[in-house]
């Protein structure tokens, strides 16, 4: 505000002061009085003009009621003097008072006029609340009600004044001050409802120099030249203009904590209009402003200062919108100003607010921007507008050096800002997305706060979290990168070198720690040659500024994060010593790294790729199903069944006319080292299998031949452990099946037995590496079939040679299933088809027990050859096959048994056995046995 229009407000209160300081005429004045009350027309007649002053209670109450049509004249006009209690009202159409001096309400006492229904009241000047100890109360209420003042109007000069103008009544005057002189004064001016209007020709100052307030309420109306909150050193002034229709119209400048304190709030829809606003004018001033909520605007045709010589702060919130041709915050050294979107600091985030204007200037004084709203998307551009429609304008942006402060939400600067110079600030839950070019800026990540976008900042330090670009893009940091223990997100599509990925680009040096986070974009993994580059530095950086948080932790101790099959490392190229180094991710195995031990299979050489920790227990997962699909010899089934020695002795109890009943437990041990592996892992499991079935003969020959068919159940685990240079875990697997055996005894001692199984399984894979399973409770399927065939040699004294022959073909699926990091398992090949060629030697006895039965043994001792002829299992992640082969050959040897007593009515038998491979044997070996009881009826 201009010192002029300041001059003429001190002037104007200075004869405010003169005129409440002058004595009263007691020799020109009309009291009403010691209780009286007077009526207009009534008692006394209308028009009554007094000629004189008219004093309504004067050191005593005193009462005056104008009705309609009632007009009174005086010179001046005092309501209430001398500690009295005076009231007048003006009520009713062409009911007037009308003074051509001063009209006080509340000189020293208790003053209250009313004005209400069409009257009217009329003065030279105006003052409620006159002196120290009065209190003055005025209303001004409907339509045609009036109070018309031709000067200066005063308000809580030393006491305690209100007015309400209300229901469409009108004040005017000159200039008014509302808490006009001494800090002890009070003024109080409510204007509310359609039609209600108080009009200033002049100025209108709210706490001049006492605590004054003004509320504009429900489409009310309040028109100045100018205006001015908290005029004097040691003033309050607070302004509200609230509601749909509630305007404060200023023709000229609006000051808010002029010289003293000042508040202007904005709320539900209410408009305050200026030429120009200033906030904090002088210095030692403080102005706060709020607006907020939908439709609230503060419009200045010209300049905002925030923050001019005092202290400022201004709150635009809730699509609340303050428009000014140009901005400028904490303009003089040892000012202060705030410009706040959202929510005031240290408050939770509100929604946000519009700011439209040209350019916004940081002065030497402390000026800052908060940016603490709840918006995703919100444009704060060189434009300078935004809101919930990302509006757009003309602007030149932002200029001179202050502190943007992003404390919630999401703050978009989509254009250049060569002149900002200041601090750029992100913390707690800030986000600052930069797409332009604010290279002279300096960026400050807190903990809590975040970067973005594809743009331009200057000097970093980062302990919050850096996120180059908008998804997919870079971010550039024009000088020195500081890293206090924050975090880099990365974004990648990983892939090969060309996938598309965010970078962050750091033209100076690169010093500190920061954590880097890669998120995977759906890429599913491919081998590297020189990496994904994701860090260019133009300056020097030594080893382990940029650390990578993974996913596991490689066995050479590196972080790795998943992608697919594949893992990657963060690989820094250069020297530490020399300018100019890059960091990538990389899936390929570096020189460096040691070597995998005698325990994990064929050597991995570096320069291969790198695959997850998961991928060798998805390639060993079909040959983990298989192990349960297995079907049995004959013998290790159901025991002997074929008694070269005894039959005949046996005949008579009609035994192979029997109903068989059987069960039996079997478990192993299985070590392999595959011939081939893509993931060079190998497993180790422990397998055991229930076993139960009905036999029952289907036909017998005259020459002794049986035929019998039968049908069995079965339940087993398997539980194996993976282990491989890439990772270790377990499988765990539950199979149910169902089974049915057909088998041909001829009376030469020939046999041929047909076998067929279908199998379902229940799998968890657990990878210990990565700390967490990769898939629970995974569905699988087996399908096994088998025929063998031998023949009995009888050697003598019970001795035979049985050699034999048996084919098998197993397959197995499992459902197809995502790995926790979104890589696809599929089986595509689960085939086996194993020879086993083998001879028998067998011994048996028989004998009568005491009690006249017949009990008989078969021993035997087994060896066996054994070939597999399709190719292994192959397992798809992501697109890459892995594929697994045991060896091929293997040999078995084993021994065994079966006794039955009381006829053959009852039976147990058993057989042990050990398989290696031809080749690698002490990295391929399974020992199993089998423990059976069977029972004929």
């Amino acid at each position: 505000m201009g010192s002029s229009k300041r001059f003429c407000c001190a002037l104007s209160c200075i004869s405010i002061l003169a005129m409440l300081t002058c004595p009263l005429n007691a020799f020109a004045v009309f009291y009403i009085q010691n209780g009286q009350t007077f009526t207009v027309p009534g008692t006394q007649a209308s028009p009554w003009n007094v000629g004189q002053d008219l004093f309504v209670g004067v050191s005593t109450d005193g009462t005056l009621h104008i009705t309609s049509g009632g007009i009174v004249s005086s010179v001046k006009g005092s309501i209430a003097a001398l500690n009295s209690i005076g009231v007048v009202t003006i009520s009713g159409t062409g009911a007037q008072w009308n003074t051509s001096d001063v009209l006080y309400v509340g000189y020293v006492g208790t003053g209250t006029l009313d004005i209400f229904d069409g009257g009217s009241a009329s003065s030279f000047q105006g003052i409620i609340g006159n002196q120290v100890g009065s209190i003055g109360a005025t209303t001004v209420s409907g339509a045609g009600s009036q109070w018309i003042i031709a000067d200066i109007f005063g308000m809580g000069a030393g006491g305690t004044a209100s007015m309400d103008i209300i229901n469409g009544g009108l004040v005017s005057n000159t200039n008014a001050n509302i808490a006009s002189n001494l800090t002890t004064g009070i003024g109080k001016v409510t204007v509310s409802g359609v039609g209600s209007t108080w009009l200033n020709s002049d100025y209108l100052s709210v706490g001049s120099g006492g605590n004054g307030t003004l509320e504009i309420t429900n489409s009310g109306l309040v028109e100045s030249a100018s205006g001015m909150i908290g005029l004097r050193a040691g003033s309050v002034g607070t302004v509200t203009v609230n509601g749909l229709g509630s305007l404060w119209h200023n023709l000229g400048a609006l000051s808010v904590g002029t010289a003293g304190s000042g508040m202007l709030n904005i709320t539900d829809s209410g408009v305050v209009s200026s030429t120009s606003g200033s906030v904090g004018e002088l210095a030692g001033s403080s102005g706060t402003v709020a607006v907020s909520g939908t439709g609230s605007q503060w419009n200045n045709t010209g300049a905002l200062s925030v923050g001019t010589a005092g202290n400022a702060s201004i709150e635009i919130a809730n699509q609340g919108y303050v428009s000014a041709s140009n901005v400028t915050i904490a303009n003089n050294a040892g000012s202060s100003g705030t410009l706040t979107i959202g929510g005031l600091l240290g408050t939770a985030p509100a929604e946000v607010g519009t700011l439209t204007t040209s350019s916004i200037l940081f002065g030497a004084g402390d000026g800052r921007i908060i940016l603490n709203h709840t918006s995703s998307n919100y444009v704060f551009d060189a434009t300078l507008n935004g809101g919930a429609n990302n509006a757009t304008g003309s602007a030149t942006g932002l200029v001179g050096s202050g502190l943007i402060d992003a404390v919630a939400g999401r703050t978009i600067f989509n254009s250049n800002q060569g002149d900002f110079t200041g601090t750029l600030q992100a913390n707690d839950q800030g986000i600052l997305q930069i797409n332009g070019n604010l290279s002279s800026s300096t960026a400050m990540i807190l903990a809590g706060g975040q970067l973005e976008g594809n743009g331009i900042v200057g000097n970093t330090t980062n302990a919050g979290i850096i996120s180059p670009g908008n998804s997919i893009g870079a971010l550039t940091v024009d000088g020195n990168y500081v890293g206090n223990n924050g975090a880099l997100q990365i974004e990648s599509v990983l892939g090969n070198d060309s996938s598309a990925t965010d970078k962050l680009l750091i033209s100076g040096n690169a010093s500190g720690t920061t954590t880097v986070r890669v998120s995977n974009l759906g890429g599913l993994g491919d081998t590297t040659i020189n990496g994904i580059n994701i860090i260019d530095v133009g300056g020097l950086a030594p080893d382990g500024t940029f650390l990578l948080a993974g996913d596991y932790i490689t066995g050479a101790g590196q972080q790795a994060v998943i992608a697919g099959a594949y893992a990657y490392t963060l690989q820094a190229s250069g020297n530490a010593a020399v300018a100019g180094r890059n960091w990538s991710l990389s899936s390929e195995l570096l020189s460096t790294e040691p070597g995998p031990g005698p325990d994990f299979g064929p050597d991995v050489k570096p320069g291969s790729p790198r695959y997850q920790p998961g991928v060798p227990l998805y390639e060993q997962y079909p040959q983990v199903l298989a192990a349960l699909n297995t079907l049995p010899t004959l013998q290790q089934r159901v025991g002997n069944r074929y008694w070269s020695q005894t039959q005949t002795e046996l005949d008579s109890n009609n035994s192979n006319d029997n109903q068989w009943a059987w069960g039996r437990i079997e478990g192993s041990h299985q070590v392999v080292d595959p011939a081939n592996s893509t993931s060079s892992s190998n497993r180790d499991i422990a397998v055991w299998k229930l076993q139960t079935g009905i036999d029952v003969p289907l036909h017998q020959g005259q020459d002794g031949s049986l035929l019998t068919g039968g049908v069995n159940f079965s339940y087993g685990k398997a539980k194996a452990d993976i282990s491989s240079y890439f990772g270790y875990g377990n499988i765990d697997t539950n199979g149910y099946g169902v089974g049915t055996t057909l088998t041909w005894y001829s009376a030469d001692g020939v046999y041929i037995d047909g076998q067929l199984q279908t199998m379902w399984f229940d799998s968890d894979l657990n990878s210990t590496t990565e700390g967490h399973p990769v898939a629970n409770g995974n569905s699988g399927r087996g399908y096994a079939s088998s025929v063998e065939t031998g023949k009995h040699y009888q050697l003598g004294n019970g001795f035979s040679l049985t050699p034999q022959l048996q084919l098998t073909y197993s397959r197995v699926d499992f459902d197809t299933f995502r790995d926790p990091y979104g890589s696809e398992v599929s089986l595509q090949d689960g085939d086996s088809l194993r020879g086993r060629a083998g001879v028998s030697l067998d011994k048996e006895n028989v004998w009568i027990a005491e009690n006249g039965t017949t009990s008989r043994s078969h021993l035997y001792s087994n060896l066996d050859v054994y070939n597999e002829f399709l190719n292994g299992t192959k397992t798809r992640v992501s697109g890459i096959d892995f594929t697994t082969r045991d060896e091929r050959q293997s040999v078995g040897v084993g021994a065994g048994g079966t006794y039955e007593w009381q006829n053959g009515r009852y039976g147990v038998y058993g057989n042990v056995n050990l398989i290696t491979a031809t080749r690698n044997v002490n990295d391929n070996y399974a020992i199993g046995g089998t423990v059976g009881v069977r029972v004929s009826w």
